[in-house]
């Protein structure tokens, strides 16, 4: 969230000169730009009507600002403390257990290993057989003899094979349902609480919004006091009051949200 502009107004009335000072819109500045009316003389009786109006009741205003400045400041604080423990909860319950992936990952490497060496045992079987039909033709009995040794080793290799193969996909199973089913509960965890994430994050583009047409305001205002139109000044200083007033219930509005979704994540 950007930080929220302010303005520093200060009206004083010095030997019969008129000084109206104010920054150039942004909350976080504190120079002011100062237009100074030649004498009061200079004012017509309207506008000097409508200074002394707007005078009356500009230290209120500017009591209501800075109120408004600092507890939409607390506000924003807030938001982000719990945004925060909501960005760390969510990232915590949605991590699937480490040492279940990598066990995971530990017996699939030996289940490719023990495939590859039946791979090769069979290449080697049915290169064995092949010789053992030659024998069998040259009726070269011990050739014979030797390669069906060879043929019943091999055999027992990879029966050995398959049964640590067995025994691999027997943890493999469970371990796959439980990562499953952790899957499955982080999509239903943030299924649960993408609504009101939604909620939260259109009240924020709608805070954005506000900001924009607040500084417009401001730059209004200060058309106001260049032009002398203090009976405006005073109707567009209320309206920036109001806007960041409704700016400030938003954010508190989105606070409550946030913090609602952090419940339930507890």
């Amino acid at each position: 969230m950007k930080k929220f502009m302010s303005i520093l107004i200060t009206l004083s009335l010095i030997g019969g000169s008129t000084t109206l000072a104010f920054a150039a819109g942004t909350d976080t500045s504190t120079t002011g730009q100062t237009t100074t009316t030649t004498q009061s003389s200079s004012l017509t009786p309207e506008q000097k009507q409508a200074r002394d109006a707007f005078l009356n009741v500009h230290s209120d205003y500017m009591n209501q600002l800075t109120t408004l400045r600092q507890q939409t400041k607390d506000a924003e604080n807030a938001n982000n403390t719990v945004a925060k423990q909501i960005r760390d909860k969510l990232k915590s319950k949605t991590t699937l257990n480490s040492d279940d992936v990598a066990k995971l990952k530990d017996l699939a490497s030996q289940r490719k290993a023990l495939v590859d060496q039946a791979k090769q045992l069979h290449q080697q079987m049915t290169t064995l057989k092949s010789q053992y039909k030659d024998a069998k033709t040259a009726k070269d009995t011990d050739k014979m003899s030797n390669i069906k040794q060879q043929i019943q080793d091999l055999n027992s290799q990879l029966k050995d094979i398959k049964v640590k193969d067995d025994a691999i996909k027997t943890q493999i199973s469970p371990l796959k349902d439980q990562i499953k089913a952790s899957r499955d509960a982080n999509k239903q965890l943030t299924n649960n609480v993408k609504s009101q994430l939604q909620q939260a994050e259109t009240i924020h583009q709608t805070i954005k919004t506000q900001e924009t047409e607040k500084a417009q305001l401001w730059n209004t205002y200060k058309e106001n006091i260049k032009n002398k139109d203090y009976a405006a000044a005073e109707t567009t200083f209320k309206a920036i009051l109001d806007k960041k007033s409704a700016i400030l219930e938003n954010i508190k509005q989105r606070g409550t949200i946030l913090t609602q979704i952090l419940d339930s994540l507890n």
